[in-house]
């Protein structure tokens, strides 16, 4: 402690602590651990101090409840960081994004002792005890020279989302990782090593060099330790993947024991199955060995939960989906679902994730024009936008064969619409990067903007540029590197529309949330562009709010327009580049449904598998083993397996996808 010298020795006044050693404790920041006051803010304090300057920080003896993730990010600081935990920290928030520790692009970070309670079951997505990763660009950062060493791990359970929860996460990006003498157990999966890997780019967000040394999982439910895409995976013979140095694993992954769900609690009407207290999240993986009609038995099924006492079942992962209420609109009514593999005309069920145990997850209350357990058939308005409408609802359906991209029509044999009517475009089978399908697509309208530039100043909704010649009321223009509002959506677009031109200054519809200056002001008029994408696709006119008008062609025959005014004159027709496929429409956005708050919490929308006739039927946990290796490679080393439940069935080690060079012991 330090005297201020212009105070006597007599004198009232401040003295303050000197912290400008090697070693600091989190007590200096005001952390209690008493196990009722949220010591987020003061150990994220004492983490950015450590960051900053490095040394040894000390936690000390106590429970520390954290409402929020302390994280050390970016730091490399002269002789490395060391954090020494002598107490407890736990996560006690059920809100969207969990896990109790994070650190990001460190270097020459080490984590001693401590328990790190990820508080059960949060709903959250990834929450994990500790999870490091990195960002990697070819090898220019990553999270490199970390070693966790006698901690332990406990109640990393990810809750509704899937099962994520992971004692100690090393996810992507990690280089020269050591972890040693720690204990995972209640967890979903005790360790991982894990990486991100994205095609043109062999060593984005890889994780390699990972030693477990003396470690120990126990009752983790989907795995002990899992290793994905690593090593050499990434094509480079220099990394090497996961080295195992006695591990043991007890009780941990396989299939579980069974439950039989009796004939009698099979609902052929509703495609439900009554099962008090399941305990199941939606997307959990399922096998069943006997099963009621149109039920595939000795395949990977997803559950989907219909409460706490009914579940559903899916037959792919794309047909259940969990959509947060941020991810609702009730402006334009559609809800946004990464990925699903419903089509036009599809019919899904809507289930509000409510019913849970006192302070187990937040409880969510139902989408305003929505019903709890209804059925709605689908309009896929975007990429992975969905709008829905009543299953009597007649969809005006037409394929990619209907369409001629000669004359930018569509043929649907006695359509029943009039020129100038509106209509909404659902689309049908979604591209992705494993598959080779047509995407519906059009050209972008308008007379490209050439040479002009101009910036944005920060929170301004107005553009100067070098000249306005060319832009008028009403033009979409680009606005690169600036982000725009639109609307009650979280979703923020790069585009906005010109409102009105004085000189130099473009006025815009927008509100800038982020400016750049010095950004471009362009525009991709002719640009061949997927309907129903969004702005980061390049898109600024076919996006999954929009809606279209018709030109009756003839009573077989349609043509679209972005305007009533061009489908009445026939001018400006939308030129379509790709004819897309599977089952495509048109609906008129009265047909809707009207969405009319986007309610709270988690809510799942899932096509389940049509139940034909009702039978007992057995399932057990599915796609998991004490061991899951999944597309790994140079995974070495011995394991111990123990203490399997008596009735689980399934293989001690899972491996999916390319493996290669491996070589473990198991015991």
């Amino acid at each position: 402690m330090l005297r201020p010298s212009a105070v006597g020795a007599g004198d009232p006044g401040r003295w303050v602590r000197d912290i400008a050693g090697r070693e600091i404790n989190a007590r200096w920041w005001g952390a209690r651990g008493d196990g009722s006051t949220d010591d987020f803010p003061a150990l994220q304090a004492a983490f950015d101090h450590l960051g900053a300057r490095g040394g040894t920080l000390i936690i000390p003896p106590g429970d520390y409840l954290v409402s929020d993730h302390p994280r050390i990010q970016d730091k490399q600081p002269a002789g490395g960081m060391t954090i020494v935990c002598q107490g407890s920290i736990t996560a006690t928030r059920l809100g969207t994004f969990g896990g109790v520790l994070l650190f990001r692009n460190n270097s020459d970070l080490t984590w001693i002792g401590g328990i790190i309670d990820g508080g059960s079951e949060r709903g959250a997505w990834g929450n994990n005890g500790i999870g490091t990763s990195g960002t990697e660009a070819n090898g220019a950062i990553r999270t490199t020279r970390l070693r966790i060493k006698d901690a332990t791990f406990r109640n990393c359970r990810q809750g509704p989302y899937y099962a994520g929860g992971k004692g100690c996460s090393n996810q992507s990006g990690n280089q020269e990782v050591i972890i040693e003498n720690c204990f995972a157990y209640n967890c979903d999966i005790g360790f991982s090593a894990e990486s991100t890997v994205f095609a043109g780019s062999n060593y984005f967000n890889t994780t390699s060099n990972v030693t477990y040394i003396g470690c120990t999982a126990r009752d983790c439910t989907y795995a002990g330790l899992m290793v994905l895409t690593t090593g050499e995976w990434t094509q480079d013979p220099l990394r090497s993947g996961v080295k195992v140095v006695g591990m043991q694993l007890i009780d941990c992954g396989g299939m579980g024991v069974p439950v039989t769900i009796p004939s009698g609690s099979v609902d052929t009407s509703t495609d439900l199955m009554a099962l008090p207290g399941h305990g199941y999240y939606s997307r959990s993986t399922v096998m069943a060995t006997a099963a009621a009609g149109g039920i595939s038995t000795g395949t990977t099924l997803w559950t989907v939960r219909a409460g706490p006492d009914h579940l559903g079942l899916c037959s792919s992962p794309g047909a259940v989906h969990n959509v947060l209420s941020t991810q609702v609109s009730p402006t334009y009514d559609y809800f946004i679902a990464a990925g699903p593999s419903w089509q036009t005309g599809d019919i899904i069920s809507y289930f509000p994730q409510a019913g849970w145990s006192a302070g187990q997850h937040e409880e969510a209350t139902t989408i305003g024009g929505l019903t709890a357990g209804g059925r709605y058939k689908v309009v896929k308005v975007g990429i992975n936008y969905t709008s829905l409408v009543p299953t009597g609802t007649t969809i005006k359906t037409f394929g990619g064969s209907d369409i001629s991209t000669a004359a930018d029509t569509i043929t649907i044999t006695g359509h029943g619409f009039a020129s100038g009517d509106p209509v909404k475009l659902s689309l049908g089978s979604p591209d992705s990067p494993l598959s080779d399908v047509p995407q519906l697509s059009a050209a972008i309208q308008g007379t490209p903007l050439v040479g002009v530039t101009g910036s944005v100043a920060a929170g301004s909704a107005d553009v100067t540029v070098s000249s306005a010649a060319g832009i008028a009321p009403g033009d979409i223009i680009y606005v690169a590197g600036v982000r725009w509002q639109r609307g009650a959506i979280f979703t923020l677009y790069d585009f906005a529309v010109v409102e009105a031109v004085s000189g130099s200054v473009v006025t815009l519809d927008g509100t800038a949330n982020v400016a750049v200056s010095g950004a471009a002001v362009t525009n991709n008029a002719g640009q061949s562009v997927r309907i129903g994408s969004t702005i980061a696709s390049g898109n600024q006119q076919y996006l999954p709010e929009t809606t279209y008008y018709v030109r009756a062609v003839d009573a077989n025959t349609v043509a679209l327009h972005r305007s009533e005014a061009d489908a009445l004159a026939g001018t400006n027709t939308i030129d379509i580049t790709t004819g897309g496929s599977g089952s495509m429409g048109l609906v008129p956005p009265s047909d809707l449904v009207d969405i009319t708050s986007a309610g709270t919490g988690l809510h799942v929308f899932a096509r389940l598998i049509d139940i034909t006739s009702a039978a007992d039927t057995t399932l057990y946990r599915d796609g998991f083993a004490p061991v899951m290796l999944d597309r790994a490679t140079g995974v070495t080393g011995d394991i111990t397996i123990s203490q399997r439940a008596a009735a689980s069935i399934g293989p001690a080690i899972r491996g999916r996808g390319r493996k290669s060079r491996l070589h473990l012991d198991v015991w």
